[in-house]
């Protein structure tokens, strides 16, 4: 595997409205230094798996990650409208980027 890459698992998320589990058995394996972000079909239980994460529900996630969810509510301009998530994603990078920069003057 990678150079210090962290297994995580498995483990279970549950449905925040009842029934059954949303994921049952999962492993992760996750690597310092890397991004990740899930993509998909509403409904399917990505934002729950990234709100379980951040918020340390998942056994076994080490301290040396760290896990953020950003809410799916965002203000689009007119320009991103017709963009795909991983565009979105990849904008939103160098938007950081940029403010960390001037932050950093």
């Amino acid at each position: 595997g990678a150079l210090g890459a962290q297994q995580i698992g498995p483990f279970q998320v549950p449905n925040p409205g009842g029934g059954a589990d949303l994921i049952q058995d999962a492993n992760l394996t996750l690597v310092p230094g890397h991004r990740y972000g899930l993509i998909g079909r509403n409904g399917k239980g990505k934002s729950t798996l990234l709100r379980a994460l951040a918020s340390r529900r998942v056994p076994g996630l080490g301290e040396g990650l760290s896990v953020y969810y950003v809410t799916q509510d965002v203000a689009l301009t007119a320009e991103q409208e017709g963009w795909d998530a991983v565009a979105l994603a990849v904008h939103a990078d160098v938007a950081r980027r940029l403010l960390l920069a001037e932050e950093a003057e």
